[in-house]
């Protein structure tokens, strides 16, 4: 979908498994994903997700978090800091 790899924040209309999936059809590079409740802190982690490749079935995945998510973060491969499950992140929009 993006030409270059660019920090993305979703925000899901609720707090769930299912609002806050992804898929990686359209993209051109891996990410990095942070998935997060409504209280900011991570619930699960994709690290590496590569992009959709049509003649490589192992691409052909929706992510999910393992528990509800409010926020979804994408961030290019090897930018995210270590974080783990548990952790409380705080963003604030560029300015």
């Amino acid at each position: 979908m993006f030409s270059k790899p660019a920090d993305l924040v979703l925000v899901s209309p609720k707090e769930s498994i299912e609002h806050s999936s992804i898929h990686m059809m359209f993209m051109r590079f891996p990410i990095d994903v942070l998935w997060l409740d409504a209280g900011m802190k991570v619930v699960d982690v994709a690290r590496n997700a590569p992009p959709f490749q049509l003649f490589k079935p192992g691409t052909w995945r929706i992510y999910r978090p393992v528990k509800d998510a409010k926020y979804v973060v994408e961030i290019a491969v090897k930018q995210l800091q270590p974080v783990e499950i548990g952790d409380l992140i705080d963003f604030k929009p560029p300015i």
